[in-house]
């Protein structure tokens, strides 16, 4: 029997887009439709040299020589289908996506074909938009030059069971306005997606140019791998699209960023970012950095900030899962019992829905994370237990390690390995300002505060409008206080009570800073705040925080005496 070969191909993958709907609609008229369409595949297919190996379903798959031949075929057919769509009803016309790329293929003797090459295809065509054609950068490349059709770099984009980022190329005569409704389809209950417009590199510098499209390539890389949010390689068809500008004089540049929803048309975030252009590189990984955090920030907050008024029974899994993230980044205890319920509701649903365990983890650490009460071994465990299963589930997930490196810090107070879930985090997603933020806290407790301090200050400069930035600056606060530097840990904890008024952690570290830095009135009035929202608040009944020095937590303590607070009865009769 004649064994498998392998061989070097281009391959084209393609599909229906709506077809499950297109088939409720009207399921005679969508196989009528689909099997003139399949002709259509063939003929080009056949004029150009290729293959068909496979038309199961809605799909089609081919193999070529030639990538010239390849691509050449899908524009031809992607042309032929919009000429016979445009008789037909929005509603009732048939819409490929197409991929092509360049790979190695291992080849049946029946015919079939499989392989790395065939599975990259299929991801492509998965990223393009409807009546469009992708290829990753190898297709590309063989191409350039040779054809007269112009394709815009979109980035690269990390696509399920292929362990490398792929560089992906959209064909630009796509007419996008015809292909997609005006409006993104709103799908019930379903991720927010988000596209990445233009990057617009102003002035004749060589550095802005490139500078702009590093940054564009690795802010879609950080938003590939984001859980929460689906990335679309189509700006017609996403909820939120980002667009960037990019101005350079000298050394310097400034940039802008701007997200519009387009389900509102409104443009509800914009931040400006200035540096320096010393590096590239350097310049390209920070300025990256920070346009990614105000993007996954701002797509956060206004996904959880949607007003919704239906009983939380009847919200999809994914509308509770933003708002409870939105709940959680304002570390009040009323807020976390909400968003707890909330969590429950979606893990009652779904017990393997590894984000809604990753933050159940941090709701059933409310007494520590809020900062006034020791809370029951059973919460300590169950924190740890859910932050594990959801690292289980996906050990891809930035936010799993964060949520893991959280618990282990203040359940079990494991410094090296809560640390190492950290690192980790950072290592899935360079960007992420939590885990940053995270390492940074585990450091200040762990005695390497000077790191710790600059790891925070620079995951709360990441974005200037973060609803978590209270949480990094009272971290802050503590690494000063830790340091013996009163004045500015009360500074940063004003800060941070500015940002999120009447958290007890706040307030506790403004108080004991203030008592030790002499300034008495000051650490009176916070004390007073603090037990107006808690008159039953004793020193015994605070959970000692995750000190590794013990003589820090004692000098923590003696400075909310000095403010009047007593060891067990609540504050001293005495001035």
């Amino acid at each position: 029997m004649a064994e498998a070969k392998r061989t070097l191909a281009a391959i084209l993958a393609a599909d229906v887009v709506g077809y499950s709907r297109l088939m409720g609609d009207d399921e005679r008229a969508t196989m009528d439709m689909l099997n003139i369409c399949r002709d259509v595949f063939r003929k080009h297919i056949s004029d150009h040299e290729g293959r068909v190996v496979d038309t199961t379903g809605d799909s089609v798959l081919a193999t070529f020589p030639s990538v010239v031949e390849a691509v050449e075929c899908a524009i031809e057919v992607q042309n032929d289908l919009r000429e016979r769509n445009a008789d037909l009803p929005e509603g009732r016309q048939m819409l490929f996506r197409i991929g092509v790329n360049v790979g190695d293929i291992i080849e049946q003797t029946d015919g079939t074909v499989y392989g790395d090459g065939v599975n990259v295809a299929a991801r492509l065509e998965s990223l393009s938009g409807p009546g469009g054609v992708c290829l990753s950068e190898t297709a590309y490349m063989q191409i350039e030059g040779k054809i007269d059709l112009a394709f815009d770099e979109i980035g690269e984009h990390k696509v399920k069971n292929i362990a490398r980022p792929i560089e992906v190329f959209a064909w630009r005569g796509v007419d996008r306005s015809a292909a997609a409704p005006t409006e993104p389809a709103v799908i019930e209950g379903s991720k927010p997606t988000v596209a990445i417009g233009a990057f617009e590199a102003l002035g004749q510098s060589g550095d802005i140019s490139v500078l702009a499209g590093g940054v564009r390539a690795a802010v879609g890389v950080s938003l590939s791998n984001q859980t929460g949010i689906a990335m679309l390689s189509d700006p017609a068809m996403a909820d939120y699209i980002v667009t960037a500008r990019l101005q350079g004089l000298g050394d310097r540049y400034r940039t802008t960023v701007q997200v519009l929803d387009r389900r509102s048309n409104e443009q509800f975030a914009s931040e400006r970012f200035d540096g320096e252009i010393t590096d590239l590189f350097q310049a390209q990984d920070e300025l990256a950095y920070r346009i990614y955090t105000s993007i996954r920030y701002a797509v956060y907050d206004r996904e959880g900030s949607r007003s919704d008024d239906r009983a939380i029974a009847d919200k999809p899994s994914e509308t509770l899962l933003a708002q409870a993230s939105f709940l959680l980044f304002q570390h009040q205890h009323s807020k976390y019992a909400r968003a707890q319920e909330m969590l429950q509701t979606v893990i009652d649903r779904d017990p393997a829905d590894f984000m809604a365990l990753a933050m159940m983890s941090y709701c059933r650490l409310t007494e520590v994370v809020c900062g006034y009460r020791e809370i029951r071994d059973t919460d300590d465990a169950a924190a740890l237990d859910f932050a594990r299963r959801a690292v289980r589930l996906n050990e891809k997930s930035d936010f799993a390690h964060s949520s893991l490196c959280h618990a282990l810090l203040y359940c079990d107070r494991d410094f090296d390995t809560a640390e190492r879930e950290a690192s980790r985090s950072l290592e899935l997603n360079p960007s992420f300002a939590l885990s940053m933020y995270q390492l940074g806290e585990v450091r200040i407790f762990h005695d390497r505060v000077e790191n710790g301090i600059d790891l925070c200050l620079k995951a709360v400069d990441a974005n200037k409008r973060g609803l978590a930035n209270h949480w990094i600056m009272r971290v802050i606060a503590i690494g000063q206080f830790v340091l013996g530097q009163y004045e500015a840990a009360i500074d940063w904890a004003k800060r941070s009570d500015q940002q999120m008024p009447d958290v007890v952690p706040t307030l506790l570290i403004l108080t004991t800073s203030a008592a030790h830095a002499g300034q008495a009135a000051e650490a009176r009035r916070a004390a007073e705040r603090l037990l107006a929202l808690h008159p039953d608040i004793t020193i015994d009944s605070l959970r000692r925080w995750p000190f590794s020095n013990s003589d820090h937590w004692d000098h923590f303590i003696d400075g909310l005496r000095k403010a009047g607070l007593g060891r067990s009865d609540g504050p001293d009769s005495g001035d």
